[in-house]
């Protein structure tokens, strides 16, 4: 399993946004749909890589977030915007790898899922 890079959500990508918009406006000749046929292959596998590098960040966020809610009351006056800050941004991160996670899964199974 891939190994976590970076410990930033996993933003769609723009041009993979404008190929599908592409995927779906275009009709035409066998040339358009061998184009097709390939984007949306490439497609597919950059939505089952990116699911599998959010599964593997799961489960560190997931620990990060329970750290962070465990210590939630013990935290001085100080600290606790950063920590209110710190446990939103993790679970807004958690629920970002979940969906690539899904999406993943959706695109192994041979569903082109639809984006946010």
């Amino acid at each position: 399993m891939p190994r976590c890079q970076s410990r930033k959500t996993f933003p769609s990508c723009p041009r993979r946004r404008d190929a599908r918009r592409l995927l779906q406006a275009s009709e035409g000749g066998s040339d358009v749909e061998d184009y097709q046929a390939e984007l949306q292959r490439q497609i597919r596998l950059g939505d089952i890589a990116t699911g599998e590098a959010a599964g593997a960040c799961l489960p560190g966020l997931l620990r990060r977030l329970r750290h962070h809610e465990a210590r939630a009351s013990a935290v001085p006056y100080p600290f606790r915007l950063y920590h209110l800050w710190r446990r939103n941004s993790l679970r807004r991160q958690v629920a970002d790898a979940r969906w690539h996670v899904e999406q993943g899964r959706a695109a192994r199974m041979g569903e082109l899922a639809s984006r946010r």
